[in-house]
């Protein structure tokens, strides 16, 4: 079940949706105790319910919360509504991986795949393997070679 702006979980007020995929939905929200913007991302219904795919999004959210790195948003906490976890996050504003991709701006998607693996960001292992908005691009030979960099072209 979508959100609605106006819709409260803990001292956050949604305000809009902003993204939704397989893996959860995010949400602009507004931090009512602190008076700033922040994501939400909630697990989807269908999802909430399955104790591995749960386990997987704690998981997630202490990954997340263990590092600091400026191209990593930081984790403020998690929530619960109607049942769904909820995680509490920096919200970070300008354009994303899928706006590039969707634009075939492929110089762009892998200026940014290269730094992250330069800076040995942690997920981006996972990410690049596994993340459907890359592809487009899976048969790009730099694709190959960045993934081949990373020990995944196995």
């Amino acid at each position: 079940m979508s959100l609605t702006p106006g819709t409260r979980i803990g001292s956050y007020e949604v305000a809009a949706q902003i993204g939704a995929g397989g893996m959860g939905e995010v949400y602009r929200a507004r931090d009512t105790t602190l008076d700033r913007d922040v994501a939400l991302k909630l697990l989807p219904d269908a999802l909430a319910s399955d104790p591995d795919r749960l386990a997987r999004f704690h998981r997630e959210a202490k990954a997340l919360a263990s590092l600091s790195h400026p191209n990593i948003a930081n984790i403020y906490g998690l929530e619960q509504s109607a049942g769904r976890p909820c995680i509490v996050m920096e919200l970070l504003d300008g354009e994303t991986l899928r706006h590039h991709a969707g634009r075939g701006d492929s110089d762009r998607v892998f200026e940014w795949l290269e730094k992250a693996r330069e800076e040995r960001t942690t997920w981006i292992t996972v990410f690049t393997k596994a993340d459907p908005r890359l592809d487009p691009f899976r048969h790009d030979p730099r694709f190959v070679a960045l993934l081949r960099r990373m020990g995944l072209d196995s």
